[in-house]
């Protein structure tokens, strides 16, 4: 408020303003991340103010050194109250281009989305990390998008500006060029094994992982992974089981440890994510049918894990006593909570399991310290690795598809520690996959 209250207060450049053209139109065609340009123009002051996402969320100007210092003051008086640490927001958009000149245009408005990850951006982090982070023990997880692999060393290493990264290779394997999601990419599950096997590669040697498959901007990791008819608790299961043993800390998102699923609404006018509204509208300019904007919408609408929480088949799922932001997902009265607590076999207490054998079993340091190493990385049906760290190794065994495969190991199992069926038909080196089968199992290193 004080920024935007006169061009010549002193806290006028702790954000980012400039000047638009000669004939009125914003400074440049940089566009932010839900559509439209990233300026925003003020009357008052008759000057454009950025914003990478809402313009309810104007950026702060990080070439300030005076913001900056702000920012670690504002950061250091957080963990003197003693909290544990932060999970930092879309941080690669901090820096900006300094020319602000227009960049290639990618769409049909003739923008393009500002860009992140910018040359000088570890300048900022590494003076953050220093002024603030390492001023206590403390957590810090990063959301970095535009981060590739080699960069990683430098984000989320032993040196690295914080502790975890959330990284996007793996989850973002079918969003279409330039982000488009009615213009998908044909993605397979080589794809997503690369994306997971380069970076836990990294992590054998240094730094830790951040494990996920869902977010608040992520849809159902059931309907992005499994055929649509076949979406169940097994596939649910399988999917808990391949993430949740590699090297890092697993994060489980709201709804996901019962196997809520995507939403169709049917209509926009249902939405009120900001990025889904963008995709529809922009899917209809560039000569989609209302139809096909829809179903890239059901597909990939982060409102997809924004829908309330399923706690029991009462009123609104039991969420709440009044009208939630958005509608339940129909499904509620299956998939809720108090169902899953019925049931010995369901999906939350397999999530309990993996809990335990990665904090309190035999297997706990293989899991949390262990060597990874890909295996079958050239099949299109599983997805299967080993964690190995001093006298044990397991294999994690993933079966991707709704066929029964016959797999011949080059190792001997010398017991079973998870599966996701109840009876498992293996013999010491072959193994018979049902439909969506996984088991966890230790190899038998004696021979």
């Amino acid at each position: 408020m004080e920024s935007k209250s006169d061009v010549n207060h002193p806290k006028r450049d702790w954000y980012i303003w400039r000047n638009g053209r000669e004939d009125g139109t914003p400074p440049n065609n940089w566009k932010f991340i839900f559509g439209g340009s990233c300026w925003e123009y003020d009357e008052q002051t008759g000057q454009y103010y950025l914003h990478a996402f809402s313009k309810k969320q104007p950026d702060l100007n990080w070439e300030n050194p005076d913001l900056r210092n702000a920012v670690h003051k504002m950061v250091t008086w957080w963990l003197d109250k003693g909290i544990s640490g932060f999970r930092v927001d879309a941080i690669t958009f901090i820096k900006k281009r300094q020319d602000f000149e227009d960049i290639f245009a990618d769409s049909h408005d003739g923008m393009n989305v500002i860009e992140t990850n910018q040359q000088g951006i570890h300048e900022f982090l590494s003076e953050l990390s220093k002024e603030a982070f390492t001023s206590h023990d403390i957590l810090t997880v990063a959301e970095a998008p535009g981060v590739s692999h080699k960069e990683l060393p430098i984000y989320a290493g032993e040196d690295g500006h914080f502790s975890m990264l959330f990284e996007f290779d793996h989850v973002d394997l079918d969003v279409g060029k330039g982000g488009k999601w009615y213009e998908p990419y044909n993605w397979n599950l080589l794809d997503f094994k690369k994306a997971i096997s380069d970076s836990q590669t990294f992590y054998n040697n240094t730094g830790w992982g951040a494990l996920y498959l869902e977010n608040h901007d992520q849809p159902r990791s059931l309907n992005k992974f499994i055929k649509p008819e076949d979406i169940g608790p097994i596939p649910a299961k399988m999917l808990a089981t391949v993430y949740f043993l590699l090297k890092g800390t697993p994060f489980i998102y709201q709804g996901q440890e019962i196997g809520m699923t995507n939403v169709e609404y049917p209509s926009i006018e249902h939405y009120n994510d900001l990025a889904s509204i963008d995709q529809y509208y922009s899917a209809l300019k560039e000569g989609f049918s209302k139809e096909e904007a829809l179903a890239a919408i059901w597909r990939r609408s982060r409102d997809n894990s924004r829908t309330p929480m399923q706690w029991n088949h009462s009123e609104y799922a039991g969420f709440s006593q009044g009208t939630p932001w958005l509608e339940i997902n129909p499904n509620y009265s299956s998939i809720n909570v108090e169902n899953a607590l019925k049931d010995r076999n369901s999906l939350f207490y397999f999530y309990k399991n993996l809990i335990s054998l990665r904090k309190s079993s035999p297997y706990s340091d293989v899991i949390a310290f262990g060597k990874y190493e890909d295996m079958f990385k050239d099949s299109l049906q599983i997805m299967a690795y080993t964690r190995e760290f001093n006298d044990k190794k397991i294999a994690v065994i993933a079966n991707f598809d709704n066929k029964e495969l016959t797999l011949n190991l080059d190792f001997n199992i010398k017991k079973v520690i998870l599966s996701n069926y109840d009876h498992l038909e293996l013999h010491l080196n072959q193994i018979k996959l049902r439909p969506y089968e996984s088991i966890v199992c230790e190899i038998d290193l004696s021979f």
